[in-house]
């Protein structure tokens, strides 16, 4: 998810029947939240970052694969983002990225 900030209406203070001109500020400033949650654990990850990418992805599997307990195995549901590639779970053998095509069809199979 991404969270940001855009800047609002600039205001001043000037003689009435005058209009001047202010410098506003034109970026944003934006924050991305990673988090993950486990139900039947009640356990959750997450992470803010300042950047989206595959290395930013490659941190939050991380931190999930560092909160599955031992022996057990965790399933991330992900979609078609550029960043859910699976070279970000790379060397994680607790943790695989299960992409929601590919979930759909195995909905399918389970229901036939």
């Amino acid at each position: 998810m991404r969270v940001g900030q855009q800047g609002t209406l600039t205001r001043l203070w000037a003689p009435t029947g005058t209009r001047p001109r202010g410098v506003r500020q034109q970026h944003y400033a934006y924050a991305y939240v990673f988090g993950s949650v486990c139900p039947a654990c009640d356990k959750a990850v997450g992470l803010i970052l300042a950047h989206v990418n595959t290395a930013a992805m490659a941190l939050h599997l991380q931190a999930i694969a560092e909160a599955v307990p031992e022996g057990r195995h965790a399933v991330v549901v992900v979609d078609g983002a550029g960043w859910h590639s699976p070279a970000a779970a790379e060397g994680l053998d607790n943790l695989t990225l299960l992409k929601l095509p590919q979930l759909r069809q195995s909905l399918i199979r389970l229901n036939n």
